[in-house]
């Protein structure tokens, strides 16, 4: 078992901890676990979780330590024990863990054997306290906002519409823009795993985080464009809640996990692999700062293979001949989690797929423009796919990648390519719809189809759709990487498991090189797959 060490805040009179430590008010000291086990397993402890930030080295008396710690720790700010110890009196707790007090910060070796095991600490205990370097006001909107929340989730209702209304003219509630704990890659994990996690300002104040990121998930279930407009930059909660959502459900992978935090912050670039580690469980990958990024890569998705999950196979199409793009560089994920109707892949040295022919691409276009120019982006896409001879509604299922979808959310979506394939902006259609349907109409089905057809600017700085003719009739397919007139699309044993009617499509060269990736609607079913595809991994 790996070692495990806790800090003792005393706050009256003098205690004695088991086995034979003595502690005096209000000093603290560090004990192995072994030696306080039974206390700890009754009492419970506290997790620290916090941004390093600009350091500087401490010894353990400059900071009221006064025994257990024999190397220099690095501390931002000092006032974080002092925090902490206030906290823990709110909380009334003893034991805690604190990565700069519990783990020898001149041991390189003994922390990349603690680093598999950080999942272990923070979901074993009792409460998180988030150490946040900001200040937060919390006036009585939030309050209102969280009241009928609550009511919301309890009475499993939709929004009214006076509370959307609501929502409408009370924006902005809280920022979290400016805190630093929600961009680092290590408090991801940190807030997916806790039980509780309660966020401590620097005015002394305790917002419980644990209870917000429920209610937006919640809220985004029923209107994702209210979140937006309650909050500012809400993105880093709505991330959290989305994540913490899919570890709680089973459905989180390695590249859902490195998705969520190819956007934020680290100092070392291996972080971005280590830091995930603890959500999937991968406590036997072993942890070596040492090697090369590349090599850790490709590592790292084998061992995600071993363990059945191969959502690294649709990262995106820009990983040239092979199948593993650099992962912790920004990437694309298409599709949900895919999974296998029988073993179909063997990933060795090359990775062998069964597969079968859907069709050969007749016509291939790519956009290049500016990443933020969305609206000119879906407008060159509806133009191309309307002058190869496609209608309105194929050519939305194909750019909802063929997700399943209401008649309203058709309705809506049809009109809103429709319109700015003729120069419309998307300000201006809401405008209009607004004209004929209510204010909630327009966040429910106006927001979310922008929402959902915004993926197209994510490729980068390039979108390449095609026309297949296959045996059933041809098809607009919209690819992550490359493709010519005259490849093969394949479609795989693999489905999403949210859609099962959506299939993994890979676009292969007449030399029978992987080229790109794409989703393809699943009307395959009954076809022998009998094809047995090599690629280069």
């Amino acid at each position: 078992m790996s070692w495990f060490c806790a800090i003792q805040i005393i706050y009256s009179n003098m205690a004695l901890i088991p086995p034979k430590r003595l502690f005096h008010v209000p000093s603290m000291s560090t004990v192995m676990y072994v030696d306080v086990a039974d206390d700890v397993k009754e009492k419970g402890y506290v997790a620290i979780s916090h941004v390093w930030g600009k350091q500087q080295m401490y010894s353990a008396d400059e900071v009221g330590i006064l025994g257990g710690v024999n190397w220099r720790i690095p501390l931002s700010n000092t006032n974080k024990i002092s925090r902490l110890i206030s906290a823990m009196k709110y909380r009334e707790m003893e034991y805690c863990w604190f990565d700069v007090l519990c783990m020898p910060q001149d041991k390189q070796d003994e922390i990349n054997l603690e680093i598999p095991f950080m999942g272990d600490y923070y979901s074993e205990a009792s409460v998180t306290f988030v150490l946040s370097d900001e200040k937060y006001v919390i006036n009585k909107d939030f309050t209102t906002w969280s009241d009928f929340m609550s009511d919301v989730i309890r009475s499993d209702r939709e929004l009214t519409a006076d509370e959307t209304r609501w929502i409408v003219k009370n924006p902005n509630l809280l920022n979290f823009g400016k805190d630093l704990w929600f961009t680092r890659v290590w408090t991801l994990q940190e807030a997916v795993l806790s039980k509780k996690l309660i966020l401590v300002d620097t005015g002394g104040s305790y917002l419980d985080l644990s209870n917000l990121l429920d209610k937006m998930w919640h809220m985004s279930l029923k209107n994702v464009p209210m979140v937006f407009a309650l909050f500012e930059e809400p993105q880093f909660l709505v991330e959290i809640a989305n994540t913490l959502h899919e570890y709680r459900s089973g459905e989180l992978c390695l590249t859902r996990a490195l998705g969520t935090s190819r956007n934020k912050n680290c100092h070392e670039i291996r972080d971005r692999f280590y830091a995930v580690l603890g959500m999937l469980d991968y406590k036997d990958f072993v942890v070596d700062y040492e090697m090369d990024i590349d090599d850790l890569n490709k590592r790292i998705a084998q061992h995600a293979y071993s363990k059945g999950d191969i959502s690294w196979l649709a990262v995106g199409g820009n990983a040239g001949k092979g199948f593993v793009q650099p992962m912790h560089q920004p990437f694309l994920r298409i599709g949900h989690i895919w999974k296998q109707d029988t073993s179909s892949i063997v990933f060795n040295d090359m990775l062998c797929v069964q597969a079968k022919t859907f069709g050969t691409v007749a016509c291939c276009e790519e956009y290049i423009g500016p990443l933020p120019d969305i609206e000119e982006n879906i407008s060159w896409t509806v133009r191309t796919f309307t002058k190869w001879g496609f209608g309105l509604t194929q050519i939305l299922d194909a750019m909802l990648r063929y997700n399943s979808a209401s008649e309203e959310f058709v309705s809506v979506g049809t009109h809103i390519i429709d319109a700015l394939s003729k120069g419309a902006s998307f300000q201006s259609i809401c405008r209009e719809i607004a004209q004929l349907q209510s204010v909630e109409y327009v966040y429910k089905y106006a927001g979310d189809v922008l929402a959902k057809l915004t993926w197209l600017g994510t490729i980068y700085k390039k979108v390449v759709i095609i026309n297949v003719v296959t045996p059933t009739g041809n098809y607009p397919l919209i690819v992550c990487g490359n493709a010519e007139v005259g490849d093969t699309v394949v479609v795989t044993k693999l489905y999403d498991d949210v859609y099962r009617k959506r299939g993994l499509g890979i676009v292969v060269s007449k030399s029978s090189e992987r080229k790109g990736v794409c989703i393809v609607p699943r009307e395959i079913v009954g076809y022998k797959f009998d094809d047995i595809h090599k690629f280069v991994v």
